[in-house]
């Protein structure tokens, strides 16, 4: 004891202790973390499927008179936000009818959206380009097949987003001879979604989508004296000049906005 013989036992036993204890510590860190991503990422990929049904409870009933869904969410480490259909928080479309270079009329609406939402540190991917599980960045489509609903991903200031909304569909339908003409009908269908008020949603819910009211805006008929043109501005998008195909022997066109108001409760 005098020449201090054996003491590098115990003091070799004290840091051989406290080593293993905080690997320990760090390892049960890390594991609990990357455990919490594990099932973020899970609820972030089954939250964006909930999306895609709810997509079709909208579609399912956006143009029928009467209608009911309900869509299962299940959140626990992100939110699902419902953004009303108003001037301050939802998402202003415009839509300009042009003959030649010349604006014919322009139409004005307001929609809500659904937007799911995950801090990023509780996700196991990492930061990426934006990309659409649903749709595509085209706000108008002028076919029958194209779906109307877009599912947006994307990060922005440390959140990885799903976003729900809906685009413009312009087709013309049928042609017929009205006084003497012969004239052309084109729709333009819009989903509106119609929410009350803003609301952040967590924990085990069911989202109801109901048929609110569907109703049509006519304008015309208008002599064809050159080529039509569809310009769509939705929130900060615009997309550009789109033909409006009409048939080569028709003399008019008549131009039928449906409007589909689709209700969302939490």
């Amino acid at each position: 004891m005098s020449n201090n013989s054996g003491a590098s036992y115990a003091i070799s036993s004290v840091v051989i202790t406290a080593s293993t204890v905080a690997l320990v510590l760090v390892a049960s860190t890390f594991a609990y973390q990357l455990l919490n991503q594990q099932r973020g990422t899970s609820e972030f990929n089954l939250a964006s499927n909930s999306l895609l049904t709810l997509d079709d409870a909208v579609q399912d009933i956006a143009w029928s008179i009467k209608g009911a869904r309900q869509t299962r969410f299940s959140i626990d480490y992100g939110q699902l936000a419902l953004y009303p259909d108003n001037a301050e928080l939802g998402i202003n479309l415009t839509i300009d009818i042009k003959e030649g270079t010349d604006l014919l009329f322009s139409k004005n609406y307001t929609t809500g959206y659904v937007e799911y939402s995950i801090p990023e540190q509780s996700v196991t991917f990492a930061r990426r380009e934006p990309y659409y599980t649903l749709g595509n960045d085209e706000i108008v489509v002028d076919d029958g097949t194209s779906s109307l609903g877009r599912l947006l991903v994307y990060h922005n200031s440390g959140w990885v987003n799903a976003l729900l909304n809906y685009r413009v569909r312009e087709m013309e339908t049928s042609t017929i001879t009205v006084d003497g003409k012969i004239t052309s009908y084109v729709n333009v269908w819009i989903v509106k979604l119609k929410i009350s008020d803003f609301s952040a949603n967590i924990d085990n819910f069911d989202l109801s989508s109901n048929a609110y009211s569907m109703y049509t805006d006519t304008m015309g008929p208008y002599d064809i004296n050159d080529d039509f043109t569809i310009v769509v501005q939705f929130g900060n998008e615009l997309s550009s000049p789109i033909p409006i195909l009409l048939n080569e022997y028709s003399e008019s066109v008549v131009f039928n906005f449906i409007i589909s108001e689709v209700e969302l409760i939490p």
